[in-house]
């Protein structure tokens, strides 16, 4: 939920948030934090791994999992934000939405 460097709470005032939303999109956030950085943390082992295979001219099956595990992750990354997203939308208002979407927007 970034606008060029800009979060939601930057407009907080815009928004007209309520502490209670501020407080909820900031859970879910740090949720989604919290996984992000486990999966990166998985994707650095992965990598690591795929590389010393690749040096050692290892099993190539081992090396099709491995790129099929990476790639598992990263949507499961890009899900998670879309279902983050979502549940920040849920958060705010009809009114409070449609202002946030113009600021994205015009931020593009």
């Amino acid at each position: 939920m970034t606008t060029q460097g800009k979060t939601i709470f930057d407009f907080k005032a815009e928004l007209k948030l309520t502490d209670k939303q501020e407080k909820e999109i900031r859970e879910i956030l740090a949720e989604l934090n919290r996984d992000l950085q486990l999966n990166r943390a998985k994707l650095t082992i992965l990598s690591f791994e795929l590389e010393d295979l690749t040096q050692k001219e290892g099993n190539l099956e081992q090396m099709k999992k491995n790129l099929k595990d990476q790639a598992d992750l990263q949507s499961s990354m890009r899900y998670a934000d879309i279902v983050a997203t979502r549940r920040i939308n849920k958060v705010l208002s009809s009114e409070q939405l449609k202002k946030w979407r113009s600021i994205q927007a015009s931020a593009r």
